[in-house]
């Protein structure tokens, strides 16, 4: 599977975890999931590490699963598009008014996230992230 990676530093640990700051990197400009990597918009992240191996200050590549960032991409943007349009072809079909449609497709949408942090668990093993020596 494809990974994709980032340069960071070690900031700080927190028990099994290293807290890796990400550095900005002119090349994600240029990178095909510019438009929806969250490194652009995470600053730090927690890893999973063996904390014996690394210290505070080092820099670390951050290595995520290619796989990561499309489920990010599903979750996020493609099934709450797909919630948005089923409820509003649902209440449509019922012939419900135009206000009534507006609220449930937002009602709809209000749950969904609240909804996914219940998966939150499973969610995570599907995203690995690593970090390794530069």
């Amino acid at each position: 599977m494809a990974q994709i990676s980032h340069l960071g530093e070690i900031v700080e640990f927190e028990g099994d975890k290293a807290v890796v700051k990400i550095k900005e990197q002119t090349a994600c400009s240029e990178c095909a999931l510019s438009s929806c990597c969250a490194a652009k918009n995470i600053p730090m992240i927690k890893v999973e590490a063996d904390t014996k191996n690394f210290a505070k200050g080092e820099e670390v590549m951050l290595l995520i699963d290619d796989g990561a960032e499309k489920l990010g991409i599903l979750l996020a943007y493609v099934l709450p598009s797909m919630v948005i349009f089923v409820s509003l072809l649902i209440t449509k079909y019922m012939q419900m008014p135009d206000d009534f449609c507006a609220a449930a497709v937002i009602l709809c949408v209000a749950l969904y996230y609240p909804f996914l942090l219940l998966f939150k668990k499973s969610i995570n093993r599907h995203c690995r992230v690593a970090i390794r020596k530069r």
